[in-house]
């Protein structure tokens, strides 16, 4: 598998970017107690279900990251930027056995979600067809995919 990474932009749709000033304390206390003296690079609001969550990128050593917490601090998912290499064998071989196998990894992502023992690994795959995310479990089992329009 290639590999090529590139930065995750913190506002997707249904998201509102917003500024360091924005984000409640509670949220900016719980990013920096959990990863101190990292630089925060980015900030979302997502307001959806009457719920609003609220996403901060950050930068830690070489981590890239992006949180997802409540307006209290709770931090409800983590999503880490990593490389190909470090996919567990399980999934690299699910990719290599699926109609991908030939596509070019442009991004991977481990997620983490709170409540949930399971880690998923999120993958951008980029070949003739066009790009797609595919994500799978720590075992190799496929448990989404849907083709980019972007």
């Amino acid at each position: 598998m290639l590999l090529a990474v590139s930065a995750s932009a913190v506002a997707f749709a249904g998201e509102k970017t917003v500024t360091r000033a924005e984000v409640p304390q509670p949220v900016l206390r719980a990013v920096e107690a959990q990863y101190p003296g990292a630089n925060l690079t980015g900030f979302s609001r997502e307001d959806e279900g009457g719920k609003t969550s609220w996403e901060v990128a950050l930068q830690a050593g070489q981590r890239k990251l992006e949180l997802e917490l409540d307006s209290a601090g709770a931090i409800l998912e983590t999503e880490e930027t990593l490389t190909a290499a470090d996919l567990p064998e399980a999934v690299k071989k699910a990719v290599a056995a699926s109609r991908h196998a030939k596509a070019r990894v442009a991004r991977v992502e481990k997620i983490t979600r709170a409540g949930k023992p399971d880690v998923e690994w999120e993958l951008q795959l980029e070949d003739a067809a066009g790009r797609h995310e595919v994500v799978f479990s720590a075992l190799g089992t496929l448990l989404r995919e849907e083709k980019r329009q972007d």
